[in-house]
């Protein structure tokens, strides 16, 4: 097991995949920002290993789709500028960062995602396409939601201050409670 810990900025631009095997780290700390720049992803081989941002992740300079398909926890910021992220680990993940999509897509799939006070999210566009979602935290979409699969749950202690201008069912559950 290693763990690679980036302070600077780290650029993934690559054609291909960035593999976090036999339990390895990517720790983006609180004065790292990586750049998500290519159509592929991260992605687990062997024993999954996980990412943490502390710092500032941004999926941006694409209309494709980038994929975090290993545990990830958000305690930074998480921008999807252009094209989609998605968040697809196996597991539960919790997260105290904040997610904005202005100018893109985020997408949560797969594992629990637990978005916990702070882990705020804003923009244009969330879609959950499967797994379970627990949003503690405020809600402010303008765009579109969807619901694609899966559940999402907006608990009392959420805020949901917009849903945005569309809301889209194809299957799966949202519960507002």
């Amino acid at each position: 097991t290693r763990t690679l810990r980036n302070a600077g900025t780290a650029t993934f631009g690559a054609v291909g995949y960035l593999y976090l095997q036999n339990g390895g780290v990517f720790n983006n700390l609180a004065t790292g920002t990586f750049e998500a720049q290519s159509d592929y992803g991260i992605y687990p081989s062997g024993t999954p290993g996980s990412f943490t941002n502390a710092g500032d992740f941004n999926r941006t300079t694409s209309s494709g789709l980038f994929t975090v398909n290993v545990p990830i926890t958000n305690t930074g910021s998480v921008v999807v500028n252009s094209g989609s992220l998605t968040l697809s680990g196996a597991g539960t993940q919790t997260h105290t960062g904040t997610f904005n999509s202005t100018g893109g897509t985020l997408r949560f799939a797969t594992g629990t995602h637990n978005l916990n006070a702070g882990a705020n999210v804003t923009g244009t566009n969330i879609a959950f396409d499967s797994g379970t979602i627990s949003i503690n935290s405020v809600y402010n979409v303008t765009g579109t939601t969807t619901v694609a699969g899966g559940a999402v749950n907006f608990n009392a202690a959420s805020t949901v201050t917009n849903i945005g201008a569309n809301l889209v069912f194809t299957s799966g559950t949202a519960n507002f409670n």
